[in-house]
């Protein structure tokens, strides 16, 4: 009867523990990085499900999936380098949402035009890996907004 009251003790914990590391992640996984370069740009490093406000608008801007990954794995020989084909949404002031899909080549610099911004995906990590499987909520993109 003792040990049935341990494993119950034991389950509990465990339990306890997941929970608390998974909200820790959660809590870990919205913070985004932003940065002004100048009074009309400013760059931000988002996982997927983060949104960045846009400076000076009430525009914001969400990194919503990867929806596929054919980028050359690093260490391999491809004959063609791939790209990775990113979907991010453009929330304007009246509320209004645009889908960006963009075609990330391996180093970045995909970019778009829309509502009055210029964005660009400055790079997507982590890279490919020959037979290593990126989970969809472990990537991140540095994306650059600009104000034309």
């Amino acid at each position: 009867m003792c040990s049935m009251g341990l494993l119950i003790f034991r389950v509990r914990d465990t339990v306890a523990l997941t929970l608390s590391a998974f909200l820790t992640m959660s809590i870990a996984q919205s913070e985004v990085r932003v940065s002004s370069n100048s009074a009309d740009e400013q760059t931000a490093r988002l996982r997927v499900g983060d949104s960045v406000q846009i400076d000076g608008a009430s525009s914001a801007l969400t990194f919503k999936t990867v929806q596929r990954d054919s980028r050359c794995p690093k260490g391999v020989r491809c004959i063609r380098a791939g790209e990775a084909v990113v979907v991010l949404e453009l929330r304007g002031a009246s509320r209004e949402t645009s889908t960006l899909t963009l075609d990330v080549p391996p180093g970045g610099g995909a970019s778009q035009s829309l509502h009055g911004y210029r964005i660009e995906i400055v790079s997507l990590d982590p890279q490919v890996e020959a037979d290593v499987e990126i989970a969809p909520h472990d990537y991140n993109a540095t994306v650059a907004i600009t104000v034309l």
